[in-house]
């Protein structure tokens, strides 16, 4: 089933987005899950997919996702839970939502075998607090701390191509798992506001931290042994992101429990030639590296859904150069902007052995290939 809306028996983008927005995720994970129990912003019980023995299953309503930190290491949104309870493909996953069989036409009112979510009017996002801000301020500077003593992670960083001035301009991170706690606190910060916020978890009995954290503390860092990318308006956090710096941590990146905001290159091109657009942040921190910023304005959605204001400023004349990542996902989410801005957005190409920019910087003539990418575009 192709998310562009195309042919008869499809499904657009859209109508996909309204299927999973019609059952909470909360909701769908009580019929599995029955020892499921709410914890601060979340909801944790014993995990339906392996044999668990204290709660390491993970539901968070505010961006609908579920996560197992136990045996499993995987997760996903709604779709995801469903295929994986009931051993369907995507499809079908879809049908047991709502949507049409296969090969039926979309939009004929199918009726959803789940427990249907009362539909709610449409929220204005809550804007941030000074409290918050003060809180996303003080964890972007002990992570940025953290990152610049620790040589280790800044070779990380290198080995992905991205250098001590990139991370420095970026305000990059590392979150210990140890040190925010006891920050924030000594800052005679809320402790209980960065929980909602998503920076803390309250550790269950017996548990370990995320990623491994065994300090002893009350509390466990969402963001753990992770690298850390601030998305800064000015010099101010409105948002925080964590890349995994090992294979075995799931999923590859963590938010936090706000409203997304997109990360923008930091430095206006004296001339811009376009709006180059990426999902992942170091997609565009690779971007930044290779000195782009000079020509273009950046901007990396942090996965592949977007807003429009966040390209309210894109003027008629303006180029959308469409830089998301090469797989089916990827590919939606360029439709999708290229129907937004027809006429104005492109949709960049490259080989198909790699699927981003970051799979481009670990090649020897990535740089090249993407050079020839943006000039055939």
């Amino acid at each position: 089933m192709r998310a562009d809306g195309s042919g008869s028996g499809t499904l657009s983008r859209l109508e996909i987005d309204s299927l999973k927005a019609g059952v909470r995720i909360e909701d769908l994970a009580a019929r599995y899950v029955p020892s499921l129990r709410r914890v601060g912003e979340r909801w944790v019980g014993l995990c339906p997919f392996h044999d668990d023995t204290r709660p390491s299953f993970n539901v968070w309503p505010d961006s609908q996702s579920w996560y197992c930190f136990g045996a499993c290491r995987r997760g996903g949104d709604v779709v995801d839970l469903l295929r994986e309870a009931e051993g369907v493909d995507f499809r079908r996953a879809l049908e047991l939502l709502g949507g049409p069989p296969a090969g039926a036409t979309a939009g004929r009112g199918w009726q959803s075998p789940l427990p249907v979510a009362v539909p709610r009017q449409s929220e204005a996002e809550p804007e941030l607090t000074c409290e918050d801000r003060a809180i996303l301020n003080a964890a972007s500077e002990i992570y940025y701390q953290s990152l610049m003593t620790n040589a280790a992670m800044r070779r990380a960083l290198q080995a992905r191509g991205i250098s001590l001035g990139t991370a420095q301009t970026y305000h990059l991170g590392y979150a210990t798992g140890r040190r925010l706690a006891r920050y924030l606190a000594w800052r005679h910060l809320d402790l209980e506001r960065a929980r909602c916020l998503g920076l803390l978890h309250d550790r269950l009995s017996g548990e370990d931290g995320a990623n491994g954290d065994t300090s002893g503390d009350d509390v466990w860092e969402h963001l753990s042994q992770r690298l850390v990318v601030p998305v800064m308006r000015g010099w101010e956090t409105v948002y925080l992101i964590g890349r995994a710096t090992r294979e075995a941590q799931r999923p590859k990146y963590l938010g936090l429990a706000l409203p997304k905001e997109p990360l923008t290159g930091r430095g206006r091109p004296r001339r811009s030639q376009g709006i180059i657009v990426v999902e992942g942040p170091f997609d565009l921190l690779l971007l930044h590296e290779w000195g782009y910023w000079r020509q273009f304005e950046l901007l990396a959605l942090l996965g592949t859904q977007f807003k429009r204001r966040w390209l309210a400023h894109v003027g008629p004349d303006d180029r959308l150069l469409v830089a998301t990542d090469q797989d089916d996902a990827g590919e939606a989410a360029a439709a999708e902007l290229m129907a937004h801005f027809p006429g104005q957005a492109v949709r960049l190409r490259w080989p198909e052995e790699y699927k981003d920019v970051g799979d481009l910087a670990q090649a020897p003539d990535g740089h090249k290939i993407w050079a020839r990418a943006l000039s055939d575009a």
